[in-house]
């Protein structure tokens, strides 16, 4: 298992900065100099490709602090709207080159405050959205964000209309290094860790994630947070 993480991590280092390097040297190339929306469009990967990169090695840093991490959590009156909001803004290059059609459902919560770190809610959304796009469809993909609350608890679900998961392998997602072994989803870039660092994040709050999924459907991951009153409005 150790060797095929290495094995990963390479391959998922590689293959963005290969682009990313292809990239910059077409930019270079005196054909593009007076081509500004072919340029534009160059520009547009490096950045894709740097955010995966980004997104990746923070993934693995992440992991490493695991053990640490109950201790140091900053938790404070977070506005998960604005949170959500952020991490959205970062994949908006993702998106447009997969010409992913995103839905945002926030059902009047906007103005709703949570008691959470708030580096462990950036870490959490964007995990989650990350993996919708990677396991999304090549044709009019899709992804749902949407906030509701139940019993006492702060929902956000993330939908995607992707290869989704078989059930007998469901309940394993979240374990560390894990990935489906099926062809059609085995062959996506990943390490195993994301959905991982998303439960035990979630573990070291008090909340929660459920997996929902049917293969060659979709996947819907809930995350479901206990909400505190603020006595300070």
């Amino acid at each position: 298992m150790q060797r095929e993480f290495v094995n990963n991590v390479t391959h998922e280092i590689k293959t963005p900065l290969s682009t990313i390097l292809l990239a910059a040297e077409v930019l270079n190339s005196e054909e593009l100099l007076s081509n500004t929306i072919k340029r534009q469009q160059y520009i547009s990967i490096i950045r894709s490709e740097g955010e995966k990169l980004k997104n990746e090695l923070e993934r693995v840093l992440e992991v490493s602090r695991l053990p640490k991490i109950g201790g140091h959590l900053k938790k404070e009156w977070i506005s998960p709207f604005e949170q959500t909001q952020m991490v959205v803004s970062t994949y908006q290059p993702i998106l447009d080159q997969l010409d992913a059609k995103l839905k945002v459902e926030w059902n009047g919560l906007e103005d709703l405050k949570l008691f959470f770190d708030r580096k462990s809610f950036e870490i959490i959304v964007s995990n989650l959205l990350d993996n919708a796009l990677k396991y999304t469809i090549e044709d009019e993909p899709e992804i749902i964000i949407r906030a509701t609350t139940k019993m006492g608890e702060f929902n956000l679900s993330i939908e995607d209309n992707g290869l989704g998961i078989p059930s007998e392998h469901l309940d394993q997602v979240f374990n560390r290094f894990y990935r489906v072994p099926i062809s059609e989803i085995h062959h996506k870039k990943g390490f195993g860790l994301g959905l991982y660092l998303v439960q035990q994040l979630l573990k070291a709050h008090d909340s929660k994630i459920i997996a929902k999924s049917e293969e060659g459907v979709g996947s819907e991951f809930v995350i479901r947070i206990p909400m505190q009153f603020n006595n300070n409005g």
